[in-house]
Order: structure tokens, then C-alpha cells, then sequence
């Protein structure tokens, strides 16, 4: 008896071992497995700081690649044509009527109820032009202030500074009038996909002037004449959206109307305008058109 009690004692301890050690085998799994899930966690701080990493190592490659090819860049697939892509829609720009200074308020071949406002566009533009270095080399408290986070001052004290330091800022600025140049391009807009597409136009205009490295861009689209939406408030905001089948073709004109930089060489393109913190050349892109380069409408083309 007693020692059937002892081998059962036995049998318990080599149980209870076997139990202990399984015990320890997972809990180490697990504090492995959470050990592995906490080093592939990233705080939002990590990961903005990742991705920024890995952002500039692109950029760093691309620009790499780039300068090893630079000479070949023309040659890419789309440069230097007058086509480009808004996701599925093919957009060729066929020919272009240009009319600049007074004789965008002669012009009478395309109806002004085409025009979003139902105006022409005026000549000119006045545009005013601050020399920022020279304001705040002789006022320093401006910049100190144009520079302050933007709750730092209450609305009343911002005006009170902008009163104060105000004939400095009109000593330093000047403004400028700049000739408009009104472009009537005749396009065809193709759907090469399958499924209805809603888009609207790119509005903007991308300047470049030769030896800047950077460009600029204005707001200039003007005119539509294949609208849908003419009335009231859908007029001033969806004017400039067209609506196509998939695989359908649409031709139509549009308006666009820059004002002139004065500068020589200057060069304007139409396309999607690249926003961020960098810099590049539209003329090496392919979904870029210069505008000056595009054909003139033939003599028997209508509007």
C-alpha cells in the first residue's frame, strides 16, 4: 500500500514537471511572439520618420537615375507631344488660337456664354510684387512677425502690426501689369478604359523662366464649350467637368488665359501641375504640353 501510494506520488511529480515545463515553453513563445510584434510596431513618430526616410532615398535614387540619363530624358514615351493622360482619359491638345493683349476684347469667334463668367477675360493683369529681402533687411520686427506661429497674435494685434510697418511694405512693393494671352485649344478627350469617368479639366498653368530653377503656376482655365453645368452655383462649381462612357471620344474647346511674364523665353505648359518640395521641368514630362508649340487651327476649323 505504501508504496503504491509512493509511485502515485511519483507519478504526480513527474506530471506536475512535465506540466511546469510546458508552462515555461509558452510563456517564453509568447513573450517571444510579443517581443517580435513590438519591434514591427511603429509609433506614428516612427513611422513619419520611415517614411520620410525612405521618401528621401527615392528621391536620392530618382535624381540618380536621372542624371545618369539625362541625356536620353527627351526620349522618354509622351515628351515633347501634345498628349497627355488624366487617369484613364486621353486628352490631345489639336491646335490652338491665341489672342493677346487688346485682341481678347475684339475677339468674336467663340461665344462669350462659353466663357465660365460670361465675360472676356480682361487684357491685362495687375499683379503686386513685394522685394521681400530688402522689407525685411529695414524691417526686422516684420519678419520676426511674418515669421511668428500663426496663433501668436490675435487678429487685432495683426493689424495693428501691418499698420504700423505699412510704408515700409509699400516702399518695397510694386505692381506690376502684365498682358494676358487668351489660348482656344481645340482638344479630343478619349476614355480608354472600360468603366464611366467624371474629371475635370486641370486649371493651371505651369510657368517656367529659363534659368530658375523653380516653376510657378497660375489658375487659367476660362472657357468650356461642352458644359453641362450652366446654372446657378453647379455653373461656378462644376463648369469645368465632362462626363465620358467608357471608350467614348469627345472633342470640344477650352480656354486659357495667362499673363504674360516679362521675361524672354519664358515657357507655358498645360497639365496636372506636381505639387511638393522639389523641383523639375515640365519639357522632360509627358503629361506636360507647351502651349506655344501647339499648332495653329486650320483655316476652316470652327469653334
Amino acid at each position: 500500500m505504501a508504496k503504491a501510494e509512493l509511485g502515485g506520488v511519483e507519478v504526480k511529480k513527474k506530471r506536475y514537471l512535465v506540466m511546469t515545463v510546458a508552462a515555461v515553453l509558452i510563456m517564453a513563445a509568447v513573450a517571444a511572439s510579443a517581443y517580435v510584434l513590438q519591434k514591427k510596431r511603429e509609433t506614428p513618430e516612427d513611422r513619419a520618420l520611415r517614411k520620410s526616410s525612405e521618401a528621401a532615398s527615392e528621391e536620392t535614387d530618382s535624381e540618380a537615375s536621372g542624371n545618369k540619363t539625362g541625356e536620353k530624358i527627351s526620349e522618354k514615351e509622351g515628351v515633347g507631344d501634345n498628349v497627355l493622360m488624366s487617369g484613364a482619359v486621353k486628352i490631345e491638345l489639336l491646335s490652338a488660337d491665341v489672342y493677346t493683349g487688346d485682341e481678347i476684347t475684339t475677339e468674336d469667334k467663340y461665344p462669350v456664354e462659353y466663357f465660365r463668367s460670361e465675360t472676356l477675360p480682361e487684357p491685362e493683369s495687375e499683379e503686386e510684387i513685394t522685394d521681400w529681402d530688402a522689407l525685411y533687411e529695414e524691417a526686422p520686427g516684420y519678419k520676426e512677425f511674418q515669421e511668428s506661429a500663426g496663433d501668436a497674435y490675435t487678429p487685432e494685434e495683426c493689424e495693428e502690426i501691418t499698420a504700423q510697418y505699412q510704408d515700409v511694405i509699400d516702399k518695397h512693393t510694386q505692381t506690376v501689369v502684365k498682358t494676358n494671352k487668351l489660348y482656344f485649344i481645340k482638344c479630343r478627350l478619349t476614355n480608354t478604359g472600360d468603366a464611366v469617368v467624371k474629371n475635370v479639366f486641370p486649371y493651371d498653368i505651369v510657368e517656367r523662366i529659363p534659368g530658375e530653377s523653380e516653376v510657378s503656376f497660375v489658375e487659367g482655365m476660362v472657357y468650356f464649350d461642352k458644359s453641362v453645368h450652366t446654372e446657378g452655383d453647379d455653373r461656378a462649381s462644376w463648369y469645368y467637368l465632362y462626363r465620358l462612357e467608357g471608350h467614348e471620344t469627345m472633342e470640344c474647346t477650352i480656354g486659357l488665359v495667362v499673363p504674360q511674364e516679362p521675361e524672354d523665353g519664358v515657357k507655358y505648359y498645360y497639365g496636372q501641375v506636381i505639387t511638393g518640395y522639389f523641383t523639375y521641368n515640365p519639357a522632360d514630362l509627358p503629361d506636360f504640353v507647351d502651349l506655344d508649340a501647339l499648332p495653329k487651327p486650320e483655316a476652316d476649323d470652327k469653334p
